[in-house]
C-alpha cells in the first residue's frame, strides 16, 4: 500500500535535494532521509506473556503456520514479518550484519532478531507496517528483556495480548506496558483464548485491562480473539492508520531538512548583499568558533572522566526514586513475602524498580544533554551578532534545543535504521550526526536491563532470609534493610552507564554545533569566492529568493 504522506515526503525531499545541489549545498543528509522514508518499516510489536497466543494469532493472520508454537521461552528471539513474493529468512546480528538462513533453530539465539519474508496477502495489505512476534514478557532470560527494550524506539504501536485463562494481568505485564507508555508509545489490548474461559471470567480480565488503559490515558475498547476467530485483530490491522504512524515517524526529520535548506539559502543571500570584507571577517570568526567547539568538547570529555559529580547527581535522582518507591510499597512487599509467594514477591520488586527507572530515565538523560548543549552555546555565544547579519539568528536557539532530539524515539528509529544499513554494507564512512543519535538513545534503553540484573542478584538473599524468619516484623525489617543495598546497586549501575555514555553525548552535541557552524562558514565562503559582477549577483539573489519561497511552499505541504 503506497502511503500519500510517503509520496508527499519523498517529493518534498527530492525537490529539496535538487534545490540544495543547485545552490551548491551538500544534499547528503537529505538523501539519507530519502533512504529511510523509502525503505524503513513501521514496526508493530505483538507482546504478551509466554503462551499468550502471539505466534498462533500471527500464523492465523498471515494464513500460514510459519511461526513455531509452544517453543520453550529460552529459544525465542523477536521475529519481524515482511511481505515478499519470495519466501526466505534472515538473521540480524547486533552490529547490523545480516545472514541468510536455511532453517530456524535454537542456534538463532545469536541474532538480535529474525526477519521472515512471507508471501501473504495480509502482510502485503498492511505495508509498510511490519508485525513483530516478541518473546514472552514473563521470561527471566536476559535476552528477552533486551529484546523488549530494543523495540522501545523502533516500535510505533504495540499489540498487547492477555490470555483470558490467566484471569488477571500479571505484574510483569503491567511493568512492561508501563515501560512502553513511558517512551510515548500507544498500545491496543487483546484478550486471547477467550474460548477457554467462561463469559464472567472473560469480562473480569477485560475490565482489568480497561482500567489499566484508563490509567495510561488510553480509553479504547479491549478486543477479544480466540483460536477460531481473530476477526477483531484483522479489523484492527486494517484500521491501523499507517498514514498517521508514518507522519509521526518522519515529520520532524523532513521539517528539519526544509529548515536547513532555507537557512543556508538565507545565509547565502545575506552574504551576497554584504561587502567582501565583512564576509571574510565572518568566515574567520566562524572558523575560530569551530576550533573553540573542538577544544570545549575535549575539555568536557576530560572533565567528565575526572569529575564524576554530574553522573553521581543524576544517578542519585534515579536511585533515590527507586528507594522511595520500595519504601512506599514496604507493607505490600512484606505481605507478599510472608504469604510465601516468592515469585510474586520477586515480580513485585522488579516491577517497582523497572517502572521507577523507566519513568525517570528520559528526563535525567535529557537534562544531562541540555546541560552539555548549554556549555557549547556559552562557548560561542559571541557569534549571535554575526549570525544575525546573515539572517540566521534562530540557529543558536535551534542548536540549544536540538539536544532534546537525541532522546526522541522517532529520530532514534530513523538513525538506527540507517546505522543498520551501513553496518550491513560494511561501510567505512564515518557516522554523521544523524546516525550517532541511535547510539546515544540506546543509553536510555540499556539502563533498564542491568537494573533487572541487580534485582535478580539481590532478591535471593532477601528470600532466603524470609524463609528462615516467618515473623512479619522480622520479615519487614529484613526487606527494609535491603532497600539501601538495592539503592546503592542501582546508583552504581546507573552511574556507570552515564559514565560510559557521557563521551558519546558530548561528541553528539558537539557534532551538531560543528555541523551547523561549518555549514554557515562554507555558505559564506562560497559566495565570497564568486565573481564581483553585480548583474550576476543580482540574478543569483533573485534565484535563491525564489528557492526560499519554494522551500516555504514545500514546508507548507507537509505541515
Amino acid at each position: 500500500m503506497e502511503l500519500e504522506s510517503k509520496r508527499i515526503f519523498l517529493n518534498v525531499l527530492e525537490e529539496l535535494a535538487g534545490i540544495a545541489e543547485k545552490s551548491e549545498m551538500s544534499a547528503g543528509k537529505i538523501k539519507k532521509i530519502v533512504d529511510a522514508v523509502t525503505n524503513m518499516p513501521l514496526f508493530v510489536p505483538v507482546v504478551g506473556e509466554f503462551s499468550s497466543g502471539k505466534s498462533s494469532l500471527l500464523n492465523k493472520f498471515i494464513g500460514k503456520n510459519i511461526l513455531p508454537v509452544g517453543m520453550e521461552a529460552k529459544t525465542s528471539v523477536p521475529t519481524e514479518l515482511y511481505y515478499s513474493p519470495e519466501e526466505y529468512e534472515e538473521g540480524v546480528y547486533e552490529d547490523g550484519r545480516v545472514e541468510r538462513l536455511q532453517t530456524i533453530s535454537d542456534e538463532n539465539n545469536k541474532f538480535v532478531c529474525i526477519r521472515r519474508y512471507i508471501n501473504s496477502e495480509a502482510l502485503k495489505n498492511v505495508q509498510p507496517i511490519v508485525f513483530v512476534d516478541m518473546p514472552g514478557f514473563d521470561s527471566g532470560f536476559d535476552q528477552h528483556n533486551k529484546a523488549i527494550f530494543t523495540y522501545l524506539d523502533k516500535g510505533c504501536h504495540y499489540v498487547v495480548l492477555v490470555a483470558a485463562k490467566n484471569g488477571t494481568i500479571s505484574r510483569s505485564m503491567l511493568t512492561q506496558v508501563n515501560n512502553i507508555h513511558s517512551f510515548g508509545k500507544k498500545c491496543t489490548f487483546f484478550v486471547s483464548k477467550t474460548d477457554q474461559v467462561s463469559e464472567e471470567e472473560m469480562m473480569q480480565i477485560k475490565t482489568e485491562a480497561l482500567n489499566f488503559k484508563g490509567i495510561a490515558g488510553n480509553e479504547e475498547e479491549v478486543l477479544e480473539i480466540n483460536h477460531e476467530d481473530i476477526s477483531s485483530f484483522s479489523d484492527f490491522a486494517k484500521s491501523l492508520n499507517p498514514e498517521k504512524l508514518f507522519r509521526n515517524c518522519f515529520l520532524q526529520a523532513v521539517t528539519d531538512s526544509c529548515y536547513d535548506v532555507k537557512t543556508s539559502l538565507n545565509t547565502k543571500i545575506s552574504a551576497m548583499k554584504l561587502d567582501k570584507a565583512k564576509n571574510i571577517h565572518a568566515i574567520e570568526e566562524l572558523k575560530n568558533s569551530l576550533q573553540r567547539i573542538e577544544s570545549k568538547k575535549n575539555r568536557m570529555i576530560e572533565d567528565a572522566k575526572k569529575n564524576a559529580s554530574f553522573k553521581e547527581n543524576e544517578a542519585d535522582v534515579i536511585a533515590n526514586a527507586v528507594a522511595s518507591a520500595l519504601n512506599a510499597n514496604l507493607e505490600n512487599l512484606t505481605d507478599l513475602a510472608v504469604s510465601g509467594g516468592q515469585e510474586a514477591f520477586q515480580e513485585e520488586v522488579n516491577s517497582i524498580v523497572q517502572n521507577t527507572v523507566a519513568a525517570k530515565i528520559n528526563a535525567v538523560m535529557e537534562q544531562i544533554s541540555l546541560r552539555f548543549s548549554g556549555e557549547f552555546s556559552k562557548e560561542i555565544g559571541d557569534l549571535s551578532d554575526i549570525l544575525c547579519m546573515y539572517n540566521a539568528d534562530g540557529v543558536m536557539d535551534k542548536l540549544r534545543e536540538s539536544a532534546k532530539s537525541i532522546y526522541d524515539s522517532g529520530t532514534a528509529s530513523i538513525s538506527r535504521f540507517l546505522e543498520g544499513k551501513q553496518a550491513a554494507a560494511k561501510s567505512k564512512i564515518a557516522k554523521d550526526a544523524l546516525t550517532v543519535t541511535a547510539g546515544v538513545f540506546s543509553a536510555v534503553t540499556t539502563i533498564l536491563p542491568p537494573i533487572v540484573e541487580v534485582c535478580l542478584i539481590l532478591l535471593p538473599t532477601i528470600i532466603d532470609w524470609v524463609k528462615s524468619n516467618q515473623r512479619r516484623e522480622n520479615v519487614r525489617n529484613s526487606i527494609a534493610g535491603q532497600i539501601p543495598v538495592i539503592k546503592r546497586s542501582v546508583r552504581e549501575k546507573v552511574g556507570n552507564i552515564l559514565s560510559e555514555n557521557s563521551e558519546k553525548m558530548i561528541s553528539e552535541i558537539s557534532e551538531k554545533y560543528d555541523e551547523e557552524i561549518r555549514r554557515k562558514a562554507e555558505d559564506i565562503e562560497q559566495i565570497t569566492a564568486k565573481s564581483d559582477n553585480s548583474e550576476e549577483i543580482s540574478r543569483t539573489i533573485e534565484e535563491y529568493e525564489r528557492y526560499v519561497v519554494r522551500t516555504d511552499e514545500l514546508l507548507a505541504q507537509i505541515l
